[in-house]
């Protein structure tokens, strides 16, 4: 199993979005989930765990039913606390992980040098970047080869 430790606020959709104004509805949630999706597609043994903010705000099944295509990969989401250390924790509870990537536009929520599974996105494109796409599906790809 390969599991996809994903951001939802500069990774699934514009920082920016999800920090309107007060006052502002935020028009473009979640508007990168379709790209997750068609790179996700082609490969059953990948699933996704967020570890955003978002976990402390929805339930699991609120953020799998956000996530709409991608819902039914949708394991859960990491632990409370620094983002890393959730990860961590999450993968020794779930030792059948054989490989993952984490996908976040904050490089500080990590430890320095960040670890190599991180795929680091500009907060303004995400998921959506073309870099962070190709990345993503190099991985992908070899390890389904």
């Amino acid at each position: 199993m390969r599991v996809v430790f994903s951001g939802v606020d500069g990774v699934l959709h514009p920082w920016a979005s999800a920090h309107a104004a007060f006052g502002e509805v935020p028009q473009r949630l979640f508007e990168w989930v379709d790209v997750l999706e068609a790179l996700l597609a082609p490969h059953d043994d990948v699933f996704v765990v967020l570890h955003s903010h978002w976990r402390e705000e929805l339930t699991d099944g609120e953020l799998a039913q956000a996530l709409r295509e991608v819902g039914p990969r949708y394991l859960g989401s990491v632990p409370r606390g620094p983002r890393y250390d959730g990860i961590r924790a999450w993968l020794a509870r779930n030792p059948t992980v054989d490989s993952f990537r984490i996908l976040d536009d904050d490089a500080r929520a990590f430890p320095d040098p960040p670890p190599g599974e991180l795929l680091l996105c500009h907060p303004d494109s995400g998921i959506y970047d073309w870099r962070v796409r190709r990345q993503l599906q190099a991985w992908l790809h070899a390890a389904s080869s």
